[in-house]
């Protein structure tokens, strides 16, 4: 393999990984020089990162399914049967879900 590099990932403390000039992991390394299962490592890390988006779009779903037909109802204009408080839950709702979009 030629043109390999050296860099330390942010994810797993003290583990060195080498990357062939095709960007993809060749083999890894501990601190001591000793070979790990760097595929299981990044297996492991990938996993994690599916697990928290889950729990991020569940977290949207469930904002999103608070706002049903009556919740808009009240959210319109005065005269058509609205209020300041609907109006008002609404967009702290919209804004918790802008929160939660920001995470992904």
């Amino acid at each position: 393999m030629s043109n390999l590099h050296l860099a330390v990932t942010n994810t797993h403390k003290d583990i060195v990984t080498v990357y062939g000039n095709d960007g993809n992991t060749a083999t890894g390394f501990d601190i001591s020089g000793n070979e790990i299962d760097i595929n299981a490592t990044l297996v492991s890390t990938e996993q994690s990162r599916l697990d928290k988006i889950e729990v991020i779009q569940t977290a949207i779903r469930k904002l999103e399914s608070q706002e049903t037909p009556r919740r808009l109802a009240e959210a319109l204009p005065d005269d058509a049967g609205g209020s300041a408080d609907g109006r008002a839950w609404l967009k702290a709702n919209r804004d918790k879900i802008i929160l939660e979009r920001d995470k992904l």
